[in-house]
């Protein structure tokens, strides 16, 4: 058994009194010589494994690495430490981030982006990007130099028709494009290997939905096949009525393309997905119509993990007290599964916050209408706002995650709560859902790659022009400011 720890168990370690410091060592030593001795009483409880130290401490140990330290609340008791209501996500240190470089130009078109679809990074550390506007691929060395540019647009062998989905799968550089239903292959030099047609997979949705959902291929596994999930819904007057009835799930295959896009196999079913929400409430006010906005919320992001299933579980805060969320890592089907739980402190919705919301639903909400040829009449810009306001049904406290991304190494970076216009913060795990800290991102950064101490951003400037930029995570102790 290989032994790693967390920096929470470190910190639990040193503050424990040297006597119990010294025992801890001692049951380490005799753990890794012989895990099952009896003294050890090494078991699995719930989510956790359990080392005893002594009649009053235990060590607990989540899938791959030491979390802390738990006391037995009565001396002299002999049985199970109870087990923590959650790892404090309020507690996580400081992560500071260093900017390495940043690629992008306001001046010369052929440096700089107009969209950035897709990152990715091989093996070398050289970056591969989709820009939308010039459908190519460009690729940069871990320098962030320009090394070269891959595809163009175009509709033959190796050209783009529409801007594609980008990534990289071992040495093979691979191109989504979804409404033309193609994907392209290259090696890393660029040349162009193969190209396929693939048929989307419909996925029967129940009423009073209208419409179907719509699987394509997203990304390329280690073996050649692709993932499928449902990425748009659909709808025509044609369509046949649905077989299912209200209220009933749907149920959204787990498929796989090959590469010449092909339906090999169906590797698992979901119930959910991030586009079966609800649909957004609205207030007419004189013929207008004024989607309301909700609280930003992480949901359900369900087939995320190449060979699983995430879901992110944020009940509603309490009206005293701490909330909790969760984090479940599931197999597929229905392979073992991963549960490790937070705790935070629930922070209230102000009426500015709200105020400044039903403004902006009033500003931005009118002038969508107005270019949509609505007639518009003047409208008390006051009353307005009174009105969605009133129609605003938000909660009390605030969602403790807004945002979910998840890294090539499958590491999970959790958006909590920031000032809007300021910055973010984003809650940063290992591949093991131990916490690494906390990081702070400029307010329009949108992440687009992670891997250990590196992560792949975008930022847009006072012009709105988009810059990749290249941050790394500086080590504890390091002493960068």
């Amino acid at each position: 058994m290989i032994h790693h720890a967390a920096p929470s168990f470190w910190r639990c370690y040193h503050a424990l009194p040297p006597a119990v410091r010294k025992l801890a060592d001692e049951k380490f030593t005799l753990l890794k010589s012989d895990p099952s001795h009896p003294s050890l009483h090494f078991k699995r409880i719930r989510q956790f494994y359990s080392v005893r130290v002594g009649r009053h401490y235990r060590s607990l140990r989540g899938r791959r690495v030491w979390l802390c330290f738990a006391v037995v609340a009565v001396a002299g008791c002999t049985a199970e430490p109870p087990i923590p209501d959650g790892l404090d996500a309020d507690a996580a240190r400081v992560l500071t981030l260093l900017e390495d470089f940043r690629i992008g130009s306001a001046e010369d078109p052929s440096r700089g982006f107009s969209t950035i679809r897709s990152v990715d990074v091989d093996r070398d550390g050289n970056i591969y990007v989709g820009d939308a506007h010039e459908r190519e691929i460009r690729v940069y060395g871990p320098d962030g130099q320009l090394l070269r540019r891959i595809g163009r647009a175009g509709s033959g062998p190796g050209e783009f028709e529409q801007p594609p989905i980008v990534g990289l799968t071992r040495d093979t550089v691979w191109a989504i494009e979804s409404n033309r239903r193609r994907i392209s292959l290259f090696n890393r030099a660029g040349d162009f290997l193969q190209s396929g047609a693939f048929e989307p997979v419909r996925v029967e949705l129940p009423p009073p939905r209208r419409g179907f959902g719509i699987i394509r291929p997203v990304r390329m596994r280690s073996d050649g096949t692709f993932d499928g999930d449902m990425t748009s819904i659909a709808w025509s007057s044609d369509d046949p009525a649905s077989n299912l009835k209200d209220g009933d799930p749907p149920r959204i295959p787990r498929v796989r393309f090959t590469a010449s896009g092909r339906v090999i196999d169906t590797i698992g079913w979901a119930e959910s997905s991030p586009l079966l929400g609800p649909e957004a409430p609205h207030v007419m006010v004189q013929e207008i119509r004024y989607d309301l906005l909700g609280p930003a919320s992480i949901g359900d992001p369900a087939l995320s993990l190449l060979d699983g299933r995430l879901v992110v579980d944020a009940p509603a805060a309490p009206e005293s007290g701490t909330g909790q969320f969760h984090i479940i890592r599931r197999g597929l089907p229905d392979g073992p599964g991963q549960r490790v739980s937070f705790r935070y402190v629930p922070q209230r919705y102000t009426d500015a916050m709200l105020d400044s919301t039903a403004w902006f639903i009033a500003r931005n909400s009118g002038v969508r209408r107005a270019e949509e040829g609505a007639e518009t009449a003047l409208v008390d810009s006051n009353a307005l706002v009174r009105t969605i306001r009133g129609a605003m049904q938000w909660p009390a406290f605030r969602p403790p995650l807004q945002a979910y991304f998840i890294g090539a190494g499958e590491e999970l970076w959790l958006k909590r709560e920031g000032r809007a216009g300021t910055h973010q913060r984003w809650l940063v795990l290992d591949t093991d859902d131990a916490v690494r800290g906390v990081a702070t991102l400029a307010p329009s950064a949108s992440i687009k790659w992670a891997r250990g101490d590196q992560v792949l951003v975008v930022e847009t400037d006072d012009d709105d022009i988009p810059w990749l930029v290249r941050y790394r995570i500086a080590a504890p102790g390091s002493g960068a400011a």
